[in-house]
């Protein structure tokens, strides 16, 4: 059995010019890269990575990019020995792992880039031993365990992110919950047979990517959405649009079998990632090499590397077309045909719950506070299952703070959460679930501000505070807002900006800035971890707030603090710990 040997960026230096970027090597970002420059003079480039420990070597893995120069390792169990050539690799594939098998005692192991081909040849790079490793002193010892980014207990567990699996896992520090944008065709591009590892689309390897995240402490939620193209033959508006309801032309919207290709996914995805061991025969794993050669996908079952599946994303999207809103009626016939194929009418291999009881199936995250859509699904299930149950293990809702309340087409500028009564609106909800539907978890899923003047939901600078503190100002207070109403996860969208900087709706509500730009760290994204960290093992225990005054009391390891803060006309400084 290997291990995955743990290396951060203060373990990489660089032995000849070039841009010091070496570290995108291990930042766990395929889409990032190892480019020492454009100056013939910088290469062949040179690296050496002090791993710290001397460990048994067993193999090298490798994302290999585009372009076709040579990769070659050497190791060293201490630097006053020689280095050992372990393999020079020709990196002729493309956009896909590849995987060297090596032996030797190495501690220190030095990489050689041969010459340039192109900014993006190599993208990431894992290095592997067997379970038993040598100190320095020679003595045997068993491997450490792997160690999250920043453990957290208590409230810093309600704090979650939205992005995607190409997002650096540096930037999810403060975070255990992410909720990551799933399209459905990355992973069935082709009708009835399925790719994770690599994926057929958006240069996915989800069992490399999710075990990363459990190895850091963070839990992913899984956010499938989008139709694949096999599925929306006959759609006469398509034009490239994916949104549209799982269902073959012309069949009933209301029908829990109409959605049986999607519930058939759903079962797909959970008996890979889920706890339970699914016979191999039932699994649709595609045995066909992608156009790259890289070879089938593997066939496996419970992985135990997911624990949340979410089905569709804002099923309630009432500006959009016909085909991409679901009335009530036809989501709850689409999740209850998810959650456990519509209580098993759907056959074998359909439905999250009948792949694994264990995982957890999160409702679609309606794009507003919506409680009679909500009421209406629930009348739809105690009439059309026989158990009368709401086949969600979590409610889910979106919200944005707007001057303007008539949703999204509308919106004219972002506002404060307290001038939006977020908290009273939050908590109505979650007493209604707590109510009405016990037993179900409720999340706030989407919310934030942009920090692009163009964007009719920015935050908005004022005295001495720029957009970006207002924006994290606003965040910080919406995350405690919601922790206020007694929800048991918040969610900030979105972890990055967009590259596109022309729409301006949701271009720029990342915490960090966009792949282009780097994904440096905005102020926002310091201002949540520190959240994060004061709310790490922390209980709230009494809210004391009145008139201009917010104040939250909580307690932790037997002692008591609060954050406060003043309002002045909704708008005010940032919060406070005392």
């Amino acid at each position: 059995m290997s291990y995955k040997i743990p290396v951060s960026p203060s373990m990489v230096r660089s032995l000849t010019g070039g841009l010091q970027n070496a570290e995108q090597l291990f930042d766990g970002d395929t889409s990032t890269a190892w480019f020492p420059g454009w100056n013939p003079l910088h290469y062949p480039a040179v690296i050496i990575v002090d791993v710290e420990k001397v460990y048994n070597l067993s193999k090298i893995r490798l994302f290999d990019g585009s372009g076709k120069p040579k990769l070659r390792f050497w190791a060293t169990p201490a630097e006053a020995q020689p280095y050992q050539l372990l393999i020079e690799a020709q990196l002729d594939a493309y956009q896909q792992w590849t995987t060297l098998e090596v032996s030797a005692q190495a501690r220190f192991i030095k990489i050689e880039l041969s010459d340039i081909q192109g900014d993006k040849v190599v993208g990431e790079i894992e290095f592997y031993a067997e379970d038993i490793i040598k100190s320095g002193s020679g003595q045997t010892v068993t491997p450490p365990p792997v160690i999250p980014l920043q453990p957290r207990t208590g409230a810093a567990l309600k704090l979650g992110s939205n992005g995607f699996h190409w997002v650096p896992a540096k930037l999810l520090e403060p975070f255990v919950l992410y909720r990551e944008y799933q399209c459905w065709d990355w992973m069935e591009a082709e009708r009835g047979v399925n790719r994770f590892e690599p994926t057929d689309g958006a240069s996915g390897n989800y069992d490399t990517h999710y075990q990363l995240l459990k190895s850091l402490g963070i839990r992913p939620v899984a956010c499938v959405n989008q139709t694949p193209d096999w599925l929306l033959e006959g759609y006469p508006k398509k034009n490239g649009r994916k949104d549209f309801k799982p269902v073959p032309w012309g069949e009933s919207t209301l029908e829990p079998r109409a959605y049986r290709f999607f519930a058939r996914f759903l079962f797909q995805l959970a008996a890979r990632y889920g706890r339970a061991k699914i016979e191999a025969k039932v699994l649709t794993i595609n045995a066909k090499s992608r156009w790259t050669g890289d070879g089938p996908n593997r066939s496996h079952s419970g992985l135990d590397l997911l624990e949340f599946i979410e089905v569709w994303n804002e099923p309630d999207k009432w500006w959009s077309d016909p085909e991409a809103y679901f009335s009530p009626q036809e989501y709850a016939a689409m999740l209850s045909a998810g959650y456990d194929g519509h209580e098993g009418r759907l056959g074998v291999g359909h439905g999250i719950k009948t792949a694994d009881p264990s995982m957890k199936v999160v409702m679609g995250g309606l794009s507003n506070f919506n409680v009679d859509y909500l009421k209406q699904m629930k009348a739809w299930f105690v009439t059309h299952r026989k158990d009368r149950a709401f086949p969600a293990d979590v409610i889910n809702f979106h919200h944005y703070s707007n001057k303007n309340q008539a949703l999204k087409p509308n919106f004219e500028e972002g506002i404060a959460p307290e001038a939006d009564n977020l908290q009273m609106k939050l908590r109505e909800l979650v007493q209604y679930t707590r109510r009405e539907l016990p037993g179900k978890a409720f999340w706030f899923s989407e919310f934030g501000y942009d920090t692009r003047q163009n964007s009719p939901q920015r935050a908005v600078p004022y005295t001495q505070h720029d957009i970006e503190t207002v924006q994290g100002m606003w965040i910080v207070r919406s995350y405690l807002e919601a922790i206020a109403a007694g929800v048991d996860a918040a969610f900030v969208y979105n972890i990055i900006d967009e590259d596109n900087e022309h729409n301006g709706l949701f271009q720029s509500s990342g915490l960090a800035y966009s792949a282009k730009a780097g994904f440096g760290k905005k102020k926002s994204w310091q201002m949540v971890r520190e959240l994060a960290e004061t709310l790490n093992g922390a209980t709230l225990i009494a809210n004391q707030s009145a008139g201009q005054l917010r104040m939250y009391v909580f307690e932790k390891e037997g002692n008591t603090f609060n954050i406060s803060w003043t309002l002045n006309n909704t708008i005010s400084d940032i919060p406070k710990k005392g």
